[in-house]
């Protein structure tokens, strides 16, 4: 792998690219300091967020309690594509109740269109449950199991004998909803390991999605990619992206993506939920975004703020973890790497690394294997990754997943509204 080291790298313009984009985020530092400064804080005020976004029911009971009906509306509105599915009522009560090891799960409401599902499902029990995670989520459609993208989880608040949380579902390829009989499998970490399975059939109608042929290549300073569909439903709009293989960087990310109106509405990225799906290194991926199933715009227009890029053939690094040592990084990485086990620690003081899902997919003895954790602590001092690869030995070959090298900003595509 040392032919790595004969690529031509344009160090000096990376590191121009760069010192532009970090001047540009140190407005924001002291606001979002003080809101990393409190991970926990964050974290269950997230988790409460995403409850009163996605169920009608938990909203309607928050907004009873006095002072907290603003906050509902507010987090409603948050995500246009949830608001208009409020509005318009396309969700559905399901009210479906298992019970196992002394744990009861309620499905309470369901959003469901050709592109997933989102859940929202309460826990209770007769002792603390606060610190109960799920193993594993399981969706059978007829039977056979759903395999998609998949968000859920809650985090750790006081002791308490009722939670609240939502589990998102995307399926890139699409759910057909042939057979409307699903059944939810919890799979939970406590000592008996127990297994929940809740069966619901849905009633209503399911909305059938908008897609849109576009095959509109984008080229961002030599680099280019292909818009090839966009499909909308009310959950969400997908963008079908394919990747040219003859790139000479590795495009990375493509961030702060909206959609916007003749009259300057607009539609955002998924924030709070799955905003891709599928690997922009296997050359096609979907960026989600809100969703204006519900309106009749007469014209969009996509915009893109950061498109990050870095050279191929410098976008990973190299560790040993049998000596417990860095082998190789490109020259223009800026992060102080180690490796502790079967950890990869980052330490770096650039606040837009911060955060982010830096290192991901790794080759060890030939076989791809995924991050098993990934946590960040933040201190005065700067910050600290640790991304765990458990079942890497010896040499391993690690993708750089985000560096913040800025290769193209502000591009504007329009997007046809009709074939």
């Amino acid at each position: 792998m040392s032919e790595q080291h004969d690529i031509q790298v344009p160090k000096a313009q990376l590191h121009q690219m760069r010192q532009e984009m970090l001047q540009k985020v140190k407005k924001e530092k002291k606001r979002r300091q003080r809101f990393l400064s409190s991970t926990l804080l964050f974290v269950v005020l997230f988790s409460f967020v995403l409850s009163i976004r996605m169920s009608p029911t938990i909203a309607s009971y928050v907004a009873k309690i006095p002072g907290l009906d603003p906050i509902v509306t507010k987090m409603v509105s948050y995500d246009k594509g949830v608001k208009a599915i409020l509005d318009n009522d396309y969700f559905e009560e399901v009210q479906a109740i298992a019970s196992a090891n002394g744990l009861t799960v309620t499905v309470v409401d369901v959003f469901a269109d050709q592109s997933g599902m989102v859940f929202s499902y309460e826990i209770d029990a007769p002792f603390d449950i606060s610190k109960l995670r799920f193993n594993e989520v399981q969706l059978l459609q007829g039977g056979e199991d759903v395999l998609a993208s998949m968000t859920f989880g809650y985090i750790d608040d006081e002791p308490t004998q009722h939670v609240e949380g939502v589990i998102e579902l995307a399926k890139n390829s699409g759910i057909s909803y042939e057979s409307k009989e699903f059944e939810l499998i919890l799979h939970f970490d406590d000592k008996k390991n127990t297994k929940i399975q809740i069966p619901f059939t849905l009633k209503n109608d399911i909305q059938s999605e908008k897609v849109i042929t576009y095959n509109k290549e984008v080229d961002v300073n030599g680099q280019k990619f292909t818009i090839e569909k966009v499909r909308t439903s009310p959950l969400r709009i997908a963008l079908d992206i394919s990747v040219d293989p003859s790139n000479t960087m590795q495009l990375l990310k493509l961030e702060h993506l909206k959609l916007i109106d003749e009259n300057g509405e607009k539609w955002g990225a998924i924030v709070n939920g799955i905003s891709t799906s599928g690997d922009i290194r296997d050359g096609h991926f979907t960026l989600y975004l809100q969703s204006n199933y519900f309106e009749r715009p007469k014209q969009l227009t996509l915009e893109i703020s950061s498109v990050y890029a870095i050279p191929k053939g410098q976008d990973f690094i190299e560790v040993d973890f049998s000596k417990q040592e860095v082998v190789s990084k490109p020259d223009y990485l800026e992060w102080q790497i180690d490796v502790q086990g079967k950890d990869v620690s980052i330490h770096t003081d650039i606040w837009a690394d911060r955060g982010r899902i830096l290192l991901y997919k790794a080759l060890s003895n030939e076989k791809v294997i995924e991050p098993s954790k990934v946590k960040w602590e933040y201190g005065d001092q700067g910050s600290d990754l640790f991304v765990t690869y458990e079942e890497a030995e010896g040499l391993t070959k690690i993708d750089i997943n985000f560096y913040s090298n800025i290769i193209g900003e502000l591009i504007e595509i329009p997007i046809p509204l009709d074939e």
